[in-house]
């Protein structure tokens, strides 16, 4: 669990590290990994707790951390947590580099998603799906609201 006050400490954190990172779940066993020579972590995603406002504080995190450093890494909120990774490392670039190794075009690719870290997705692709549960923010970054995975029926040809 963090608070907002300790994105300094993250930040600090990710710039000694090298590029190419494991993905640990607990601080401690991050901290033991750093000290081996081998120790990779793509990503670190601190937690804001189960709070009700919990993902509001995700987001603003997310969103204050990307305005101090988006030019060096990437952040996105996940309900209660924020990713940070290294920039340029987002859903939308990883589909993107697949669909190019599978030779398919652009166009023909859908993508659905509810969360903050799904908008990179929906700025990326023409046809982009929202869950109507999801944040206001993040809704109105797709083109399409709908209510249930079932509904993409309606949609796809």
């Amino acid at each position: 669990k963090c608070s907002i006050k300790e994105v300094d400490e993250y930040i600090k954190m990710i710039e000694n590290l090298k590029n190419e990172y494991y993905e640990l779940l607990r601080k401690k066993k991050m901290y033991e990994a750093l000290n081996k020579e081998d120790a990779r972590v793509y990503k670190i995603m601190p937690w804001f707790g189960y709070k009700k406002k919990s993902d509001l504080l995700a987001r603003d995190a997310a969103i204050d951390w990307t305005n101090k450093y988006g030019d060096k890494y990437e952040f996105a909120w996940a309900n209660d947590a924020v990713e940070i990774m290294k920039h340029g490392v987002n859903k939308a670039d990883a589909l993107k580099e697949l669909i190019k190794q599978l030779d398919i075009k652009e166009e023909e690719v859908a993508v659905i998603g509810d969360s903050g870290n799904d908008i990179s997705l929906f700025r990326a692709f023409e046809h982009s799906f929202v869950m109507s549960q999801a944040a206001e923010e993040v809704k109105k970054e797709a083109k399409t609201v709908v209510k249930s995975v079932a509904d993409l029926k309606n949609y796809i040809k």
